[in-house]
């Protein structure tokens, strides 16, 4: 986030505005305990699970790595304060449940967005062939 926030204050005129909008997690709420971070742990455990069948190799699941971090309000807050090219306006948390429009299996919605995620994403040559019949 700093190394964004210097190249934006090359870019920005001075007096100008900027909105940020950013996953995050509320604060004091650690990442396992949030919708995503499970999210995460079950995608995890599916994928050892396939490694023990055979579906990848240990190589593979080894090489594996999803580089995302959800901050805190908190820490964008204290982020963008350290950084001194900027100063908070105004800053709201916005949530809302995901499900309410999700008709359905919310299992199968869960993983046609992994697959979409994963196509494009660092991991996807772990995706190829059977592997994708198997998440």
């Amino acid at each position: 986030m700093s190394t964004f926030l210097e190249a934006r204050a090359q870019e920005i005129v001075g007096g100008g505005l900027m909105v940020i909008i950013t996953g995050g997690l509320p604060d004091g709420v650690l990442m396992s305990h949030a919708g995503i971070g499970m999210y995460y742990d079950l995608l995890g455990s599916r994928l050892i699970d396939m490694a023990e069948l055979g579906v990848i190799s240990e190589e593979k699941l080894d090489s594996f790595n999803l580089p995302l971090y959800y901050s805190s309000s908190k820490e964008i807050e204290e982020i963008i304060k350290a950084n001194g090219n900027f100063s908070i306006e105004r800053m709201d948390s916005l949530s809302h449940n995901i499900w309410k429009n999700v008709e359905g299996n919310q299992n199968q919605s869960l993983t046609l967005q992994g697959r979409v995620a994963f196509s494009w994403s660092p991991g996807r040559s772990l995706w190829k062939g059977s592997c994708r019949e198997n998440i």
